[in-house]
């Protein structure tokens, strides 16, 4: 559409579809992982290599993942466990993880090694360097090196934050023909046909109307009907969204929103998770993150005790 602002219900829509493609590219298809530091840490080499877990290595690890906060146990490779903790996954096999131990992304699986992997978080993979087969420890992970924190420039460079309070809609809104069909293909442009804007363009029937006003050799003229008090979920964001009618001209999309909430969009590739950090009586500040399989992992230190079952020392062979 031209310059006119369809609300921020258009420019969401746009948004969102625009972010999952450049986090599919810049992440390569995978958000989840963490970037790699440009420098890995080094780690100090033990004084037995093949008694100890070294990068390139492949394990075999039973783990116990807890809340740092509260203790409560969100995940663990033991059946036992899961049960008692009402986390149980009649889905899944409870067993060792098979962990390729390469926490930045820059070494190869070994051959015969293809069922091992290093999908962990990296403060995770980490914590296996040094190890040796059958010891335990338990290990805090801080949110930089597990599930990640809240951005706030994640948000600003997609314009999302300061997010204004009040859009200025525009009653008028004048569009090329072929653009209007392809938002509205089964509207006939007609003179003065009344049309269901809003189940295309919210996502919700009975919202927001619109009448045709004016038809040029190229150009469709329609102009919205706003029923001051309407309020709906603003597409993606789920928070509330509520039409004030100002004049015969404009009308005002205003958002209701605490300071404190949260929302998760499901993008192609997994999950982006939005917060309302701070808001004033003309903007909220928002902050992002793209790491968390669950917006319950953002910002959160996690404990985990690890059990070594198996090492073995591929990093050795790539060596020899």
């Amino acid at each position: 559409m031209q310059s006119e602002k369809i609300a921020a219900i258009a420019l969401v829509v746009i948004i969102a579809g625009a972010l999952g493609l450049y986090l599919s590219m810049v992440y390569g298809g995978d958000i989840w992982s963490n970037i790699a530091p440009s420098k890995p840490p080094s780690f100090q080499s033990t004084s037995n290599l093949e008694n100890t877990v070294q990068l390139g290595d492949c394990v075999d690890v039973n783990y116990i993942g807890r809340f740092h906060s509260n203790g409560t146990v969100f995940d663990t490779s033991y059946e036992d466990i899961a049960r008692k903790w009402n986390i149980y996954n009649a889905n899944r096999t409870y067993q060792a993880l098979k962990i390729f131990v390469n926490p930045y992304g820059n070494l190869t699986v070994p051959k015969g090694y293809e069922n091992y992997t290093s999908s962990m978080i990296p403060g995770f993979i980490e914590a296996l360097v040094g190890m040796k087969k059958g010891e335990n420890k338990t290990v805090s992970i801080p949110p930089e090196k597990a599930y990640g924190t809240w951005n706030v420039s994640l948000a600003e460079q997609y314009g999302l934050s300061p997010y204004p309070i009040d859009y200025v809609v525009n009653d008028t809104q004048k569009i090329d023909k072929s653009v209007f069909s392809s938002y509205f293909p089964n509207v006939n442009v007609t003179l003065n046909n009344t049309f269901d804007w809003g189940s295309r363009m919210i996502g919700i029937n009975d919202t927001l109307y619109a009448t045709i006003t004016n038809i040029s050799g190229t150009n469709v003229t329609y102009v919205l009907l706003p029923q001051n008090g309407t309020t709906f979920p603003m597409p993606l964001f789920n928070w509330t969204e509520v039409i004030i009618v100002k004049n015969s001209t404009h009308f005002i999309l205003h958002t209701i929103v605490d300071k404190g909430y949260t929302t998760s969009i499901n993008l192609m590739y997994g999950f982006l998770h939005i917060k309302v950090v701070d808001k004033n009586e003309t903007h909220m500040i928002l902050a992002m993150n793209t790491e968390a399989p669950s917006i319950k992992f953002v910002n959160q230190t996690l404990d985990f005790t690890i059990e070594i079952v198996n090492i073995y020392k591929t990093s050795l062979e790539e060596e020899s």
